[in-house]
């Protein structure tokens, strides 16, 4: 993860993006868990905090909360 100008970035390997793909394949009965895998993923492709949570239909806090954590 980059901080950068008091914002966080994200900035996956290509393993690292397998690895959540695999992973959030493996968790279909844990939405929560799932839309943290999605958004950490939409947040690598370089989606805004408030555009990843528009697209999950998930608070922005949420999507802030799961940056955070990773």
């Amino acid at each position: 993860m980059i901080h950068n100008s008091g914002m966080y970035r994200i900035e996956l390997t290509n393993e690292e993006i397998d690895e959540l793909i695999i992973l959030h394949r493996s968790c279909r009965k844990d939405q929560r868990k799932a839309d943290r895998i999605k958004a950490i993923l939409l947040l690598n492709d370089g989606y805004s905090s408030q555009e990843a949570a528009k697209i999950l239909l998930l608070d922005d806090d949420t999507i802030t909360t799961y940056k955070k954590g990773f």
